[in-house]
């Protein structure tokens, strides 16, 4: 990034770029992190006991 070489308009295009780059990379990890914590996670974690959970019925 040599402004001598670019110019201000080049290596602040190249800034901008980058940033956004990054940004969106920043979106996806967090995205797949979400999705992955979703598929992964019991189902039997996220609700409540039911009536049929009980470990002595009729106790």
């Amino acid at each position: 990034m040599n402004v001598a070489k670019h110019g201000v308009g080049g290596v602040a295009l190249w800034i901008g770029g980058l940033t956004v780059g990054l940004v969106a990379v920043g979106y996806v990890v967090v995205g797949c992190d979400r999705l992955l914590a979703r598929k992964l996670t019991s189902p039997r974690a996220s609700r409540g006991p039911r009536p049929t959970d009980d470990p002595a019925p009729g106790s």
